[in-house]
């Protein structure tokens, strides 16, 4: 029910409205949300109101618009707008979706001579952190980091928390925990073949194609600090980006 002198917008009232019936199923994955004008005249509001909603719906993934055709309820996939960093819990969250993080490694050495020459690391001690991220039991996204010390320690302390909570997370999620600032963050997108430890990790086949979104994470000062590839099954996770013309 819409009310409309309440605190809360009517645009916010229509969109938790239409996303309770995506999440609890009354609106199935891949049907179609009833048109603009039987919206309008549900909830007693004006077509602006209704697009306004359905723009919220689109961009935390649960919906897409197909042009001439109306708008229809996402798969079971996670969608993350590439405009904007999100978490590994706020894209569950999202989608009303419940997962938890697992750490498959943990362990401190020295970086490589690469990785010294990449990142400007020189001799410096680095933890290599690697993490699974599982929704309704499946995983979905592998994480395989290098993180500059102290602050891989740090973040290792608070993903043993997270884990052992059983908390959704990835390393983004960490930062802010372990009180860390973020100065930028370099990423690039590709898709590759999964090798053997990758196709494990996320249950397929050696060679199954997987899309990996490589990042650099910097400090305010522009020194490096984490480089991470995250390794996402193509058939639970996808990636959007609006483009003007």
């Amino acid at each position: 029910m819409i009310v409309h002198d309440a605190k809360t917008p009517l645009y916010m009232q229509v969109k938790d409205s239409l996303e309770k019936r995506i999440v609890s199923g009354v609106y199935p994955k891949g049907s179609k949300l009833p048109s603009e004008k039987m919206l309008c005249e549900e909830f007693g509001v004006s077509r602006i109101t209704v697009r306004q909603a359905l723009d919220l719906l689109e961009s935390v993934g649960l919906t897409t618009p197909v042009h001439g055709k109306g708008t229809f309820v996402n798969t079971n996939k996670l969608d993350s707008p590439l405009q904007k960093i999100r978490s590994f819990s706020e894209m569950l969250s999202g989608k009303g979706y419940h997962g938890y993080t697992k750490i498959d490694l943990y362990e401190q050495n020295s970086a490589t001579a690469d990785e010294r020459l990449l990142y400007c690391w020189e001799d410096e001690a680095v933890s290599r952190l690697h993490l699974t991220g599982f929704s309704a039991g499946d995983p979905i996204v592998t994480y395989q980091s290098v993180i500059r010390e102290p602050f891989g320690e740090k973040m290792y302390a608070q993903a043993a928390s997270l884990e052992k909570d059983g908390i959704p997370f990835s390393t983004f999620d960490l930062y802010a925990l372990a009180g860390i600032e973020i100065g930028d963050i370099r990423q690039q997108i590709m898709a590759v073949n999964a090798s053997e430890e990758i196709a494990s990790r996320l249950n397929l086949p050696v060679g199954a194609a997987v899309l990996v979104l490589d990042s650099v994470i910097s400090d305010k000062q522009g020194q490096s600090i984490e480089h991470k590839c995250a390794y996402y099954r193509t058939d639970k996770y996808s990636f959007t980006l609006t483009r003007e013309l």
